[in-house]
């Protein structure tokens, strides 16, 4: 006995269970980023290292602040590179951003390390002003945003630079080093 109704029955019902079953995509990962600082009013391009983005966004995230998207994001499968112009890292407080990625079916993954925004550095002197050469000189450099300076050196576009050792950032407005004027040219 055959039932041609229960055939197309049958055959409408898995039809409609392939069409409604919901399609597991990867949830995105974050391996790295590069660079992991940028100053308040500088433009910053980062460069996201991952897998599975097929990303409908892009965020800076911290606890208790607005998030902060970038003005461009362009992307494969394993790589985002996006731009926070100034103007939008100048709004923000300085500390530690999380980025996170939000693919397109809402999947999300936040970075475990943080994207550290610093206040712009500034240098308002540095003492003493003038030294001999063939001499080696400790100098105290004050300015702002100087806390996490971990080297610094004499510029002068006519010569080659001379690079302080024994750098100590002494607060977040002075640091000193020790320059050695022994090879320096007048």
């Amino acid at each position: 006995m055959k039932r041609p109704g229960l055939s197309l029955c049958l055959f409408s019902m898995v039809l409609i269970i392939f069409l409604v079953a919901p399609v597991n995509a990867e949830s995105p990962t974050i391996s790295s980023f590069s660079p992991t600082v940028a100053y308040q009013g500088s433009t910053a391009t980062v460069t996201i290292t991952g897998t599975n983005f097929n990303t409908s966004s892009v965020l800076l995230m911290r606890s208790g602040k607005e998030n902060v998207t970038p003005s461009s994001i362009t992307l494969t499968s394993t790589e985002i590179v996006c731009i926070f112009t100034g103007a939008r890292l100048s709004e923000i407080d300085a500390g530690a951003w999380y980025p996170v990625v939000i693919n397109a079916d809402k999947s999300e993954f936040k970075a475990n390390t943080a994207f550290t925004i610093r206040a712009p550095i500034t240098l308002t002197s540095i003492n003493p002003v003038s030294a001999r050469t063939n001499n080696v000189t400790r100098i105290s450099v004050v300015g702002t945003g100087l806390s996490d300076i971990t080297s610094m050196y004499l510029y002068n576009s006519d010569y080659t630079n001379i690079s302080a050792t024994d750098v100590n950032a002494i607060s977040s407005t002075m640091v000193n080093g020790t320059i050695a004027l022994t090879s320096a040219k007048v």
